[in-house]
């Protein structure tokens, strides 16, 4: 859509400004975008995206582990996939890979300095990034680090988020553009663009926005966050549940509980802030499993105990059956069929099933 399709074309020719990095990047390389390049490129980071959540499902199927096996399904399930098949092209995609590539790095420094590298870029590429994906990135670090003692570990990922939280500031604060920059750089950007360019971009990027966070806050009734929060929970809940029983069994303590669930439900934070609050619980459902399966590699992949499995698979079957018959988000008191990809959701699931 234009608005995603906007930020590819967005650089620093008028100085520093909030998301311009990937514009910069691709002006650094020499590339001027159009619409059919940008549609290409988020077509390659949702395959990326794929690929990497992919292999995480593919490790649950085969550990053998039926309550693995069914939140891989309870995810697939779930709103998160139909909201990320229908927002190719936005940034979340890409962010989401950064993610992707500091969990999968095992070692505590790997997870450090890519988390310092990535999560920078994730910042720079949307200020967001520091509630929406990156907490998940410090719970990697956290539990990477927690045989070496818990002080050291809460200091190894406290030191990251300290980073990219100075960067975001700085970000918002100075990221910014005058009147007259945006002028201009809204010119130079549409000389080259194939599309119209849309104003919600500028206004973001101005100075008057103070932060995209602000420029797209409006009035939203309390009916339309309940209903959001009705349909993601059974997802989300199945999930938290299964991240609190491998810690039960990995003896990861109270304190790795209490982070994974704050990285989980951190993308939800920002709906007191911003109007996607569908987008926000999506990828909420998103975190929280990526948090599993952080959890459950960093506590040597147990597989639950038989008595385990008998409660909690049918919990997960019902979770199952409620997030797949979503197909609605009730957004200022109107029911809107926001995304096209509710039947290929359904056809995921019946090969899910077979496997």
């Amino acid at each position: 859509m234009p608005y995603a399709a906007s930020h590819y074309f967005l650089t620093y020719e008028e100085g520093f400004v909030k998301r311009g990095l990937t514009g910069a990047f691709l002006d650094g390389l020499g590339v001027e975008p159009t619409y059919a390049m940008v549609t290409v490129l988020g077509a390659v980071f949702y395959g990326a995206l794929l690929i990497g959540v992919g292999c995480i499902c593919a490790s649950f199927i085969r550990s053998g582990s039926l309550v693995l096996s069914a939140a891989t399904i309870v995810y697939a399930a779930s709103i998160s996939v139909v909201y990320l098949a229908g927002s190719l092209g936005y940034l979340d995609h890409l962010l989401v890979v950064l993610v992707l590539g500091v969990i999968w790095t095992q070692t505590v420094w790997g997870r450090v300095w890519s988390g310092l590298v990535l999560g920078s870029s994730a910042v720079l590429i949307h200020e967001g990034s520091l509630l929406l994906v990156l907490p998940v990135c410090y719970f990697a670090i956290f539990v990477a680090a927690r045989p070496r003692g818990e002080a050291v570990a809460v200091l190894m990922a406290g030191a990251v988020a300290t980073v990219h939280l100075v960067l975001t500031y700085l970000v918002v604060v100075f990221g910014g553009l005058p009147d007259e920059g945006v002028a201009k750089l809204r010119d130079s950007m549409q000389a080259i663009a194939d599309f119209d360019l849309t104003s919600l971009l500028f206004e973001v990027i101005s100075e008057k926005g103070a932060s995209s966070l602000s420029a797209l806050r409006t009035d939203i009734g309390l009916i339309a966050h309940v209903d959001s929060i009705v349909i993601v929970a059974p997802s989300l809940v199945a999930l938290l549940l299964l991240f609190w029983t491998i810690t039960r069994m990995g003896r990861m303590g109270g304190l790795t509980l209490a982070l994974g669930i704050l990285a989980a439900l951190a993308p939800m934070t920002l709906r007191f802030v911003a109007t996607d609050i569908q987008r926000w619980d999506a990828m909420s459902i998103l975190m929280a499993f990526l948090v599993v399966f952080v959890a459950w590699g960093a506590a040597g992949k147990p597989l639950p105990e038989p008595a385990v499995e008998r409660w909690m698979v049918p919990l997960f079957v019902v979770a199952i059956a409620i997030s797949s018959g979503t197909k609605t988000f009730m957004v200022s008191h109107q029911e809107v069929d926001l995304y096209p990809f509710f039947e290929a959701r359904q056809s995921l699931l019946y090969y899910l099933g077979q496997r």
